[in-house]
């Protein structure tokens, strides 16, 4: 046999055993026996995890998968040979309409799994929201508003806040604005609304909702001061 003949006998070789070295190390290290699947009397919200093998598995982790990332997860430390243990789902971590979980162990084939519903979830986020409102404001000039909010969900959530006038001699009413409060974070928002009148309190009210819910309001009053440059045109005015 010649060099060349050798040296690609020996490469087929080295494939081959390095495909075999793989598939040994895959069936040793990664055993299957890790099941997922619904529970048959409630398919929609709850699931069992099932180890389907003759080895106890340790170190079992449950998760949730939203928008394809992990957003929650619970440990389970041991699953005995035939040992199943139910999860009953958490609306929290609903995406859209469906349940993405996955479950996986060490050394062990990981299995992912997708429950739908009958319909999106309508849960109420955990939120704390606090205003700083001012209590004195300059006719035409914009005053600020601040919100800070704590999102006290492991999932981002996102609201809409707004701000209306409680008349339309008031000012006009600023564009509705969306706010995205981050998971187990805070965050805050500025709305901004000039007062057209003065010489009285005006007052507004501020909502901070979802598009079924109204997580808050509240009611305030804002004593508006004149503003000195329109009386200041106004009086020249008519002395002219």
């Amino acid at each position: 046999m010649n060099d060349a003949r050798r040296q690609k006998v020996l490469k087929v070789m080295a494939v081959v055993l390095i495909a075999f070295g793989g598939s040994l190390l895959y069936f040793l290290f990664f055993n299957s026996g890790l099941t997922l699947s619904p529970d048959p009397t409630n398919q929609a919200g709850r699931v069992i995890v099932l180890n389907d093998s003759v080895h106890a598995i340790h170190n079992v982790t449950f998760s949730y998968l939203v928008q394809g990332k992990v957003a929650d997860s619970q440990a389970i430390d041991v699953l005995l040979p035939r040992e199943s243990k139910l999860i009953d789902l958490d609306p929290h971590f609903q995406d859209g309409s469906s349940f993405f979980v996955y479950v996986s162990a060490p050394y062990h084939l990981s299995r992912q799994l997708t429950i739908q519903t009958s319909s999106p979830v309508n849960t109420i986020p955990a939120l704390s929201i606090t205003f700083q409102v001012p209590d004195v404001a300059t006719q035409n000039t914009p005053i600020s508003i601040q919100l800070s909010g704590r999102n006290l969900d492991p999932i981002p959530r996102v609201v809409s806040v707004s701000f209306e006038w409680d008349s339309p001699s008031f000012g006009n009413n600023p564009p509705i604005q969306e706010w995205v409060l981050p998971a187990n974070g805070e965050s805050t928002l500025n709305v901004s609304a000039t007062p057209l009148s003065s010489g009285e309190d005006l007052s507004f009210k501020i909502k901070v909702f979802t598009p079924s819910n109204v997580l808050v309001e509240r009611d305030y009053i804002v004593t508006v001061l004149p503003d000195a440059n329109a009386t200041t045109m106004d009086t020249n005015a008519s002395d002219s």
